[in-house]
């Protein structure tokens, strides 16, 4: 299944846009984005690991809907995990493409950051959640806005001791069952926050090393097997 949606801003900047692809393939869930800081176009749709093929050919398709071509980018924003690892890596893969080939500036962008991005208006703690397979998840700690610890690969018995401990929202990327009160995201949420967080840090200067831009994997070194305190 696929989901579309555009959203436009109700006033205009006169100065000229910055536009920004954003790229996020960090599970099943994929999508692709445009932003320009006013109007964001979104395409999600369920990949089924089919990322390799789809990826770019949806892009190309939410290109030619918004009449917009990969000339006229000026940045572009990929999600960097945690993830799956084949799928991320075909995220991160083109955007360092689109990077090196047209010489725009490229930002990754923490999925989790994405996910607890919607939550960032409650003064509680929130655990933006992935599922890491084989029953387990992956997930980040957040306080106002600003992670403070994770990513965490753990059972969803430790994540509940984690919600019990912090009085925390959930902000949840899994259709696992979990306790206490569970945010879920929207189809095109996570990857149109990718798009905003991107275009944010891009025009304050922070830029990637597209050479040694990496994904954190949900069962590498970064996403770490741990037990809440």
């Amino acid at each position: 299944m696929m989901h579309m949606a555009i959203r436009q801003a109700s006033e205009r900047e006169t100065e000229p846009r910055f536009r920004l692809a954003a790229i996020d393939t960090s599970s099943d869930r994929a999508g692709v984005a445009l932003f320009d800081g006013h109007d964001a176009a979104v395409l999600a749709w369920n990949a089924h690991r089919n990322h390799t093929v789809d990826t770019l050919a949806q892009l190309d398709h939410l290109l030619r809907l918004a009449e917009i071509s990969l000339h006229q980018l000026d940045g572009v924003a990929v999600a960097t995990g945690p993830g799956s690892f084949s799928a991320l890596r075909v995220g991160v893969s083109i955007a360092k493409g689109l990077a090196f080939s047209l010489g725009l500036p490229l930002v990754g962008i923490p999925t989790t950051d994405a996910i607890a991005a919607p939550l960032a208006w409650t003064n509680r703690a929130v655990l933006a959640v992935m599922p890491a397979g084989r029953g387990r998840v992956v997930w980040s700690r957040y306080e106002c806005d600003r992670a403070v610890d994770g990513p965490n690969n753990t059972t969803v018995a430790e994540l509940h001791q984690a919600v019990e401990a912090f009085d925390a929202l959930v902000a949840s990327e899994t259709e696992l069952p979990l306790t206490g009160e569970v945010i879920p995201l929207p189809a095109g949420a996570r990857v149109e926050q990718i798009a905003r967080i991107g275009w944010a840090r891009l025009r304050a200067g922070e830029r990637a090393d597209p050479a040694l831009l990496e994904p954190i994997y949900a069962h590498g070194k970064r996403a770490q097997e741990a037990t809440p305190a």
